[in-house]
């Protein structure tokens, strides 16, 4: 967001029109604006979605929500990874399921309602005994009946989806080496690469090296029959799909053990227990079922659902297969990318990447009796605030200083075994491994220019932290390098990677 223009805001750290978002209509979508703006639609967010959570009309909220939240995404793209993507494609299918049937505001609602009718009508035989019969009964053919066949075409592409996701990621490694026979040297670099990874599991590997290749056969196994043996189980009330749902369930929470990507693993999990067991589409269907005189009131409704739902479900199968070069996207994929609506799934694939980014942010701080800012003692060398540990703790005072023999050891000698510990949380490593990418667009925003931004704001938190503080923030500097995973067994607690080269270092003064 802009800066206000009473200061008391923040500068902001992308430039206006520093946006990968080019088309008139995402520049209304992801619109940015100012401080005041950012909040409102936050607020309007949080509306949506307790409305959503408690099923308050379904079918707006869930629209609202979706693009709600696709706006919040997409003006920041820097911090978004595949989560925010599959919880963009998951909340859409969840606009053209009947979501809202059972467990919701909506449905309490209307059994309210019926209820009342039927208080009213008590003496109507014929609607005792029709209306209220029929749907009885239809709720015992329903729970008699063999199976509740998932006809929707909305819940359809809603389960596939989850299948996609994993079938997109594991295709991508066929053409690699590191997940197949007989490499399965995939788990070794992932824990060792540094991004994301917890510290006890990556000593774990490195210290049983040969472990890694048990877990990269399992886990390629996991990802392969668990999906395929979900979507292709029986879809009745004796369906087995819920076992292999809660393997993809544990399959998740020891990936959450071992790496710091909450919001991947939550929402892999999420999906898991409420769209893959069939009693939940079992409970819809049924609803669906014994409530068809009431929906014969909305045809219309119906067919615009149905008509969205079939064309959602056709360009994910072929944006999915385009994507994977299996047929030609004759739209080069620019309906998925104006609905933000893609099927690009990677994940480590083809192999995993050897190269891993360190990055160190320090500002310089004042020293006493010094009159100006951008001088010192020449006799005192200048103390550095670690400002990643700073917000990390939320501790901007001695805490978190350094003294000079730190910084310079920090700066150019040191090859940090936890650095995902370093950081913030996993949107900063996010972040930042994605600001210094030499391919940036638009060209002109280069990862100097965003740094720059970026080392002003940091400027005005810190000293805006240290109010009171005489030693203010005079500079900050942004310094990232390259560091290379050594190869396979070689890794120890001390060495686990080889420092390449100084990517980007950025010195801005305050």
């Amino acid at each position: 967001a802009d800066a206000a223009a009473d200061g008391y805001f923040l500068p902001p750290i992308l430039d206006p029109l520093d946006s990968p978002h080019g088309s008139p209509v995402h520049k209304v979508w992801f619109y940015r604006g100012s401080p005041q703006f950012q909040i409102f639609i936050f607020v309007v967010t949080a509306l949506f979605d307790v409305l959503f959570g408690i099923g308050f009309h379904c079918q707006i909220s869930s629209i609202m929500l979706w693009l709600l939240m696709n706006g919040l995404q997409n003006r920041s793209p820097h911090l978004a990874d595949g989560s925010d993507l599959y919880m963009r494609n998951m909340l859409l299918w969840c606009t053209v399921c009947p979501i809202g049937r059972v467990w919701s505001y909506d449905a309490l609602s209307k059994r309210r309602g019926m209820a009342r009718a039927a208080s009213i009508h008590k003496k109507d035989d014929d609607y005792n005994q029709g209306s209220i019969s029929n749907i009885r009964n239809a709720k015992g053919r329903n729970d008699q009946s063999k199976a509740f066949i998932i006809e929707s075409i909305g819940s359809l592409g809603c389960t596939l989806q989850i299948g996609l996701m994993y079938y997109g990621a594991v295709y991508r490694r066929f053409a690699g080496r590191m997940w197949m026979w007989p490499d399965l040297t995939a788990v070794y670099y992932v824990m060792n690469n540094g991004f994301a990874s917890r510290q006890w599991a990556a000593d774990l590997i490195r210290g049983h090296p040969q472990l890694s290749r048990y877990t990269t056969g399992a886990a390629m196994i996991a990802e392969l029959t668990c999906p395929a043996a979900c979507l292709l189980a029986p879809c009745d009330g004796k369906s087995w799909r819920h076992i292999f749902a809660i393997l993809l369930m544990l399959f998740h929470l020891s990936l959450f053990a071992c790496m710091r990507l909450f919001n991947w693993q939550f929402m892999s999990i999420l999906c898991c227990i409420i769209f893959i067991p069939t009693g939940v589409w079992d409970r819809l269907t049924a609803e669906v079922s014994k409530n068809q005189e009431e929906t014969s009131n909305k045809i219309l409704g119906g067919k615009v659902r149905k008509f969205f739902s079939s064309f959602f479900l056709f360009y994910m199968v072929y944006n999915f297969c385009g994507e994977r070069q299996w047929i030609a996207k004759h739209d080069n994929g620019d309906i998925g990318e104006f609905l933000r609506f893609n099927q690009n799934w990677l994940m480590y694939g083809p192999d995993v990447s050897r190269t891993t980014m360190a990055a160190l942010i320090t500002g310089k701080v004042q020293q006493s009796g010094s009159q100006n800012d951008s001088s010192t003692d020449s006799n005192v060398e200048p103390r550095r605030l670690d400002i990643l540990r700073a917000i990390r703790n939320n501790d901007w005072g001695s805490n978190s200083e350094i003294d000079h023999s730190t910084y310079m050891f920090m700066r150019h000698e040191e090859t940090p075994n936890d650095m995902a510990a370093r950081f913030p949380s996993w949107r900063w490593e996010v972040s930042l491994k994605d600001w210094v990418k030499e391919r940036v667009k638009p060209k002109k925003h280069t990862p100097a220019r965003r740094s720059q931004r970026l080392g002003h704001v940091l400027c005005a938190a810190a000293n805006d932290a240290r109010k009171g503080n005489p030693e203010k923030i005079i500079q900050v500097e942004l310094a990232f390098w390259s560091m290379r995973t050594v190869d396979f067994g070689r890794a120890t607690t001390e060495h686990r990677f080889d420092r390449l080269r100084d990517d980007l270092i950025i010195e801005v003064e305050c």
